[in-house]
């Protein structure tokens, strides 16, 4: 850098106090007709190299031969104030006082527009008065204004002949970088004297505000507004945990400064107590009956161990009925001569009368006794119905043999009166027949 350029960019970049910034470097930049070599790409021109300015150093940008427009264009991202544009091109490091390669650069312009075309946007410079004698390098311009757009672009021609003297019969881009100076970071305004608001991710540099966003917890044009109480973060798009006090939620990181509610821990409150833990700071201990209790009161929301029940599973219970176990002891033991099983396993640990073992499946002596004594019961039992139905038997047959010897001397007389010639009789047989039925009768009882 040679004593003239540098003072030149001295003066500019301290200008009333303020560091001005290369807004352009490695911004996305575009040429209208490239060369087939690669290494002269468009991006060339704002890679921030420039100590080689030949055709072969690889920091220039040269389009293709024998064109009568040439055309390259910066894309800022945005659109910026631009201060002043500083123009490095090729000399290709001839040691003579006239650089035969400006012919191709002389009668150039600089536009800036808010689109890619040129006709849209503001002339900032038009060379008219350089020779090849005359023309600098590097070449500082300044727009009259200092207008603000997204895109710069450099624009030569050679489509009204004929030329000036010194100019290149077809138009190049000849560019190995551009610099084009704007407000530094956190500054705007057309003399970088204002401040951007320190809650900006940086601020346009035209009017200060934050088109590229707040930082966390703000929000507005110039984010000079804070996040609502219960949010924060970018945008103010995150919801706070689970605060103590909401009011002391943080809108930059939502962090609780007065710690959580019951229930929850962490600095955002958004994690709930881990496992067998409750209440305030997690600090409590659930109680070990319950299969997992309430992370804010301990309540054993998720039910209690077996044997256990209870809003905090402290009331010792066991299976009512017997014969079952499990959940609300609902499940049959499940051997079939189980009396009583464990209410958890349900292995069975008392078994019904007469039985024993692991599965209450073995018989046991004292079964073999009772199972005798009923089938003798059975047996006796079944004998006296016998001998009872026989007694009943016997007893009802001497019923009906008397009611017969009552009624039989009728029907003798009657049957004796049939064969009698008279129908009278006299006392005396009378008396014989009192007296034989008085015998039959005796004869009976006895």
């Amino acid at each position: 850098m040679g004593v003239i350029e540098f003072s030149i960019t001295l003066s500019v970049l301290f200008c009333q106090g303020v560091a001005y910034e290369n807004i352009g470097l490695n911004k996305s930049a575009w040429q209208q007709f490239p060369y087939y070599v690669k290494e002269w790409g468009a991006e060339r021109a704002v890679d921030g190299l420039y100590s080689d300015l030949s055709a072969f150093g690889g920091q220039c940008v040269i389009s293709d031969d024998f064109k009568s427009t040439a055309e390259w264009r910066l894309d800022l991202g945005r659109i910026h104030i631009i201060h002043h544009i500083v123009i490095h091109y090729r000399t290709e490091h001839i040691d003579s006082d006239i650089n035969v390669y400006a012919s191709r650069f002389l009668g150039f312009s600089v536009f800036v527009s808010n689109t890619t075309d040129k006709e849209d946007g503001i002339l900032c410079f038009m060379d008219m008065n350089y020779t090849i004698e005359t023309i600098p390098n590097p070449i500082n311009i300044t727009c009259p204004n200092q207008e603000s757009g997204r895109y710069v672009i450099y624009y030569n021609n050679r489509t009204h002949p004929p030329y000036p003297d010194g100019f290149s019969n077809y138009a190049h881009n000849e560019l190995c970088e551009m610099k084009v100076f704007s407000c530094p970071y956190g500054f705007f305004g057309k003399d970088c004297t204002d401040k951007c608001n320190y809650t900006c991710n940086g601020c346009n540099d035209v009017d200060g505000s934050c088109d590229s966003g707040c930082h966390p917890g703000w929000f507005g044009n110039y984010c000079n507004k804070a996040c609502a109480i219960g949010t924060y973060g970018i945008e103010c798009r995150e919801t706070c945990g689970n605060c103590r006090d909401v009011n002391q939620c943080i809108n930059n990181n939502g962090t609780c400064l007065g710690g959580c509610k019951d229930g929850f821990q962490g600095i955002l409150c958004k994690s709930p107590c881990r496992q067998g833990f409750f209440g305030k700071n997690c600090s409590y201990t659930c109680i070990k009956t319950c299969n997992g209790c309430n992370n804010v009161n301990g309540l054993c929301d998720s039910g209690c161990l077996l044997g256990w029940r209870g809003y905090f599973c402290s009331e010792l219970y066991e299976c009512t009925p017997k014969g079952y176990f499990g959940s609300n002891c609902s499940i049959p033991c499940p051997d079939v001569n189980c009396q009583e099983c464990h209410m958890e396993s349900g292995i069975c640990h008392i078994c019904k009368q007469g039985y024993k073992g692991q599965r209450c499946e073995t018989v046991s002596e004292l079964a073999d006794i009772i199972n005798g004594i009923k089938f003798y019961s059975l047996l006796g039992a079944f004998c006296l119905s016998l001998t009872v139905i026989g007694i009943l038997i016997v007893y009802n047959t001497m019923i009906r043999k008397r009611q017969l010897t009552q009624h039989q001397p009728s029907d003798l007389q009657g049957s004796r009166d049939v064969n009698l010639p008279n129908v009278s009789r006299d006392y005396d047989n009378c008396e014989e027949l009192r007296e034989l039925r008085r015998s039959e009768i005796y004869d009976t009882i006895q």
